[in-house]
């Protein structure tokens, strides 16, 4: 918490303390609490994502070993993971996998609202703020995935929380647990998500700026550093380390297998291309995730950019009250310093602008404070509290009135996915004492079996790297599970593919084995190429020395699923 004479510093006015500044509290875990409530019910009853249930089952091995075989695969760093692997020990429901993401997703709109209200002199801006934050369905829609982003989130805007305590102590001793609690909560937010280092660099680079244009805070600062080096050394130090740490032991590594499989190339800059329109196009698609009415086109964005930019850069370098108390103008530089490392990185093809709105959310809680910190100091040059309250209170109604008609648009889908393919893998082939899945495929069943007991057992020979599974159902049933773990999605017109699972039943000494294989990225194929493509099979498989007893091939479906029997 802030000191008093921390509040000067800031810029507000010493005024008596309103009811709404004693009811802050209050009403803001009622606005946390209140943003809890759709995450609850759409976490209860939206299927869970091909990457998350890829996440459950990375987390879920039994081995440590392997867990971390699985992880360093991966391209995100370990500490959700270990979450992740922690809540799978408990529960196996939507809720429980996405608690991982939810809790986090929720704690962050009441951190959001402690900063604004320390930045923001109205305290009914603030928690206007709060109520923006999490009644964004963009920011729902990330808390209910099961994945890193939300966790690596609460992080950041917890250091952020901290470095805004920082930048209004007095530079005294009391400032250097705020300082290094930054270093603390950062290095654990690139410990969830590697974007978190785009957060660390903005915040270096505006405490370069306000260093180099605010003389006071130059003086104050510096003086203060070198009386407190220890502070400023953890607090940069240990964010630094973990990032070198992680270089090392985990992205060098995918660098160098090649690992990394970019879906969003659309959002990389190519040479082909005008770097303008890109730059443009992107940016409009960005803002457009946090705005409650879209920017239709990019001569608006430019007026938007014309009026908004030059006040960012007013109130967070020029202003006069900036230069006495710098924490109010810092979440629009973090804002303007963070979208110009995601135009930056995405010219160099190393991370997409304008991508995915989880790939972006690093800009979110910034895009948010920054425009309500603009709300406030507008709303304090108008006459009278009745105008102030007017504006505040249509604000909310618009908050209100967006969030409602965004929940009536968002589609509502509750069957998992490949549900379709799994029922007719169980419909159309006997059971057999085991199955046999490539990449691809495994989670596809993996979705369906969640629930069940899933041991590993062994590794089967090489060349081949298969890996066996003991499943058990809650009803008791027991089934072997042999996953090809060097092919994405079969090729059934290669007599590898056959030649492979002969191995494999042999090794597991096993008579009989389903295979059960959703394609990828296949389309529609007529009957008579399936039927063509059935005789093939029958054939390659009967050159493996392996015999189909049963067979069901359906391109429309992008499924195919049959039962190989060993002779």
């Amino acid at each position: 918490m802030l000191n008093n004479s921390s509040t000067a510093l800031i810029g507000k006015p010493k005024v008596v303390t309103s009811d709404l500044d004693r009811l802050f509290p209050f009403l803001l875990l009622a606005i946390t609490f209140a943003a809890l409530v759709p995450a609850l019910v759409l976490g209860a009853s939206e299927f869970i994502s091909y990457d998350g249930y890829w996440h459950v089952f990375m987390d879920m091995q039994n081995r440590w070993k392997l867990f971390l075989f699985e992880y360093r695969r991966d391209a995100h760093p370990v500490l959700y993971h270990l979450v992740l692997r922690v809540i799978t020990l408990f529960g196996h429901s939507r809720l429980a996998y996405r608690s991982a993401s939810i809790i986090p997703g929720v704690v962050s709109v009441y951190l959001l609202g402690r900063i604004a209200g320390k930045l923001c002199s109205n305290k009914g801006v603030a928690l206007l703020a709060a109520a923006a934050y999490g009644f964004s369905m963009v920011m729902i829609g990330i808390i209910i995935d099961v994945r890193s982003y939300p966790l690596a989130l609460v992080f950041v805007i917890a250091a952020f929380y901290y470095l805004v305590d920082f930048l209004a102590q007095t530079y005294d001793a009391s400032a250097n647990r705020s300082l290094v609690l930054f270093g603390i909560f950062t290095s654990l937010a690139i410990a969830s998500e590697y974007y978190a280092i785009f957060f660390l660099v903005a915040c270096l680079g505006v405490l370069a700026l306000l260093w180099a244009t605010h003389s006071a805070f130059r003086e104050r600062s510096t003086k203060w550093a070198i009386q407190n080096w220890h502070a400023p050394l953890i607090a940069f130090g240990l964010p630094l380390i973990v990032t070198a740490y992680f270089y090392l032991t985990h992205v060098k590594y995918l660098f160098e297998q090649r690992f990394p499989y970019r879906p969003a190339a659309y959002f990389f800059w190519t040479p082909a291309s005008s770097r303008i329109d890109f730059i443009l196009r992107n940016l409009r698609a960005d803002l457009n995730y946090m705005l409650p009415v879209e920017i239709p086109s990019t001569p608006i964005l430019f007026v938007v950019l014309v009026v908004f930019v030059p006040l960012l850069l007013y109130f967070g370098l020029f202003r006069k009250q900036s230069r006495e108390s710098p924490a109010v103008g810092v979440p629009g530089l973090v804002l303007l310093l963070l979208l110009a490392e995601l135009i930056v990185l995405s010219q160099l093809q190393w991370y997409p602008f304008g991508g995915n709105d989880r790939q972006q959310s690093i800009f979110f809680p910034f895009f948010i404070l920054t425009a309500f910190i603009l709300l406030d100091r507008l709303i304090a040059y108008l006459p009278g509290p009745w105008l102030k309250t007017g504006i505040l209170g249509a604000i909310a109604v618009l908050i209100a009135v967006n969030f409602s008609y965004r929940w009536q648009k968002t589609p509502r889908r509750s069957v998992e996915l490949f549900t379709k393919e799994y029922r007719t893998f169980q419909a159309k082939v006997a059971p057999a004492a085991a199955v046999y899945v490539d990449q691809f495929t495994l989670i596809a069943y993996y979705i369906h079996t969640h629930d069940w007991k899933w041991k590993f057992h062994r590794h089967l020979r090489a060349p081949d790297h298969i890996d066996e599974y003991d499943l058990t159902s809650s009803t008791g049933q027991h089934l072997a599970l042999l996953r090809n773990i060097d092919h994405w999605n079969f090729d059934l017109n290669k007599p590898a593919t056959y030649q492979m699972l002969a191995r494999s039943l042999h090794d597991a000494h096993l008579a009989s084995a389903n295979m059960f294989m959703v394609k990828f990225g296949h389309g529609h194929a007529d009957p008579s190429a399936i039927a063509a493509g059935e005789n093939r099979i029958r054939k390659l498989a009967a050159d493996a020395g392996l015999r189909v007893t049963s067979l069901y091939s359906d391109n429309t479906q992008a499924a195919i699923t049959f039962n190989v029997a060993s002779l």
